[in-house]
C-alpha cells in the first residue's frame, strides 16, 4: 500500500533503492519538516500514528524534491519505508528485527527498548524530558517518530556499549568505561583547561592521540596482503603533507597561541639533514609500531606505548632543557594506571573466555 500512495505522488519506486533512503538520496519530501507536521501533532498528543498516515502527510504536502540518487534531501520519510521494507523481509516488527540484527540481548543491554513496540525494560531510569522549541513533547505518543525515524530509546551507558560492539566488534563493560574516564580525567589534569597552561598546543597534543588511535585501529583491519612499509611510508608521507599545509597557514593577528606556526622558512643545509634524519626515524618508528599493532598481541604490545612517556621526558629534558611539572606526572600516571588497568582487564577477560571455550570442548 505504501508503494501506491508513493506512486500516486508522482514517485518512481521502481527506481529507488534502499541505499538511497538510508542516505536521503531518494528526493523523498520530508512529512517531519513541513511547518505544518508538529502543531498537527501538538493538537492530537494522544494520537497513535501509521506509518501510511505519515506516508500521506508527505505525498499531500509535498512533491519529490529530485531525481533518486542526485541530491541529498533529508527524511523522516524514508527511512519510515526502510522500517516497512525491513518488516517485510525479516517477517517481524522492527523493534524485534533490530533487537535481533544487532544483537542486542546478546549485549545485555539494562535501559534499552523500541517505544510501543516493546515493554520498557524495569531497571530502565526515567527517560529525558524532550523539546520542540519551547514545547514540551515528553509525553507526545512515540508514534509521531517511530517507525524508523525514531523509536528506540537508550541511556548513554547502554550507547556506549552499543557503539563499541559495532566498531569494535566487543562490548564494554562499567569497568572498563570507568577506566576510560578515569583517564580521561588524567588528560584533563595534564593539559588543564582555563589555566595558563592550557594553549592551541594543548589542544593539538589531544588530537594527535586521538588520530593515532584511529590509526592503529585502521590498520590492525587491513589485510596482510598491504605491506608494512607502504603503511608506514603512506603515514609518513601523509605528516609531510599536512606540515606543510600548516606552514602555510597565515598566523599574522592569530594571538601567542600561534607563534609556533611560523609560516615556511627556507632550511640551511644543516637543518635540511636535521629534517631528513626525522623522516628515517619516522619512517622507522612507523614500521615498527605498524607492524606490532598488525601482529602483535595487543595485550602484550599496547604496555610499550606507555614507555613514550618515559621517552619524552629523557628527550625533552636532553633537547630543550626542560622537565614536565608535578601535575602533568600526576596526570601522566593516572593515564599509565587506567591504561595497564584496562590490558589487565582485557587479558583476563580472554583467559576466562578460553578456559569456558575448553570446558565446553
Amino acid at each position: 500500500r505504501l508503494d501506491e500512495l508513493m506512486r500516486s505522488g508522482g514517485y518512481d519506486t521502481a527506481r529507488i533503492t534502499v541505499r538511497q533512503l538510508l542516505s536521503h538520496s531518494a528526493g523523498i519530501y520530508d512529512h517531519a519538516q513541513d511547518e505544518r507536521y508538529f502543531p498537527l501533532v501538538l493538537s492530537q498528543p494522544g494520537k497513535r500514528w501509521t506509518r501510511e498516515e505519515q506516508v500521506r502527510l508527505a505525498v499531500t504536502w509535498g512533491k519529490p524534491l529530485n531525481p533518486p540518487g542526485t541530491a541529498f534531501h533529508y527524511s523522516d520519510t524514508g527511512y519510515i519505508l526502510v522500517g516497512d521494507i525491513i518488516e517485510r523481509i525479516t517477517g517481524q516488527s522492527l523493534g524485534t528485527s533490530v533487537r535481533t540484527q544487532l544483537r542486542l540481548d546478546r549485549l545485555k543491554l539494562p535501559s534499552t527498548w523500541w517505544e510501543i513496540l516493546e515493554d520498557k525494560p524495569r531497571r530502565a531510569p526515567a527517560r529525558a524530558r524532550q523539546f520542540i522549541g519551547d514545547a514540551e513533547v515528553t509525553d507526545l505518543d512515540a508514534s509521531v517518530d517511530l517507525y524508523g525515524g525514531g523509536g528506540l530509546v537508550m541511556s548513554a551507558r547502554d550507547l556506549a556499549t552499543l557503539t563499541a560492539a559495532l566498531v569494535f566488534g566487543d562490548r564494554i563493560g562499567w569497568r572498563r568505561l570507568v577506566a576510560i574516564l578515569v583517564g580521561f580525567v588524567g588528560v584533563m589534569i595534564i593539559i588543564r583547561p582555563g589555566t595558563e597552561a592550557f594553549d592551541i598546543w594543548s589542544l593539538m597534543g589531544v588530537a594527535s592521540v586521538l588520530c593515532v588511535v584511529v590509526r592503529d585501529l585502521a590498520v590492525r583491519r587491513m589485510g596482510s596482503h598491504v605491506p608494512s612499509i607502504i603503511v608506514a611510508l603512506g603515514a609518513a608521507v601523509m605528516v609531510a603533507v599536512m606540515g606543510l599545509g600548516i606552514s602555510l597557514v597565515p598566523t599574522a593577528g592569530m594571538g601567542a597561541n600561534f607563534d609556533g606556526l611560523t609560516g615556511w622558512v627556507a632550511m640551511d643545509v644543516a637543518q635540511l639533514a636535521q629534517v631528513g634524519a626525522a623522516g628515517a626515524f619516522l619512517i622507522v618508528g612507523y614500521l615498527c609500531a605498524v607492524t606490532a599493532m598488525r601482529w602483535g598481541d595487543i595485550g602484550v604490545v599496547a604496555p610499550f606505548r606507555y614507555t613514550s612517556l618515559l621517552w619524552a621526558i629523557v628527550l625533552g629534558f636532553a633537547a630543550f632543557g626542560e622537565l614536565p611539572d608535578g601535575w602533568t606526572l600526576v596526570g601522566s600516571a593516572i593515564v599509565v594506571a587506567s591504561g595497564i588497568y584496562t590490558l589487565l582487564r582485557e587479558r583476563q577477560k580472554r583467559r576466562m573466555a578460553a578456559v569456558a571455550a575448553r570446558a565446553e570442548g
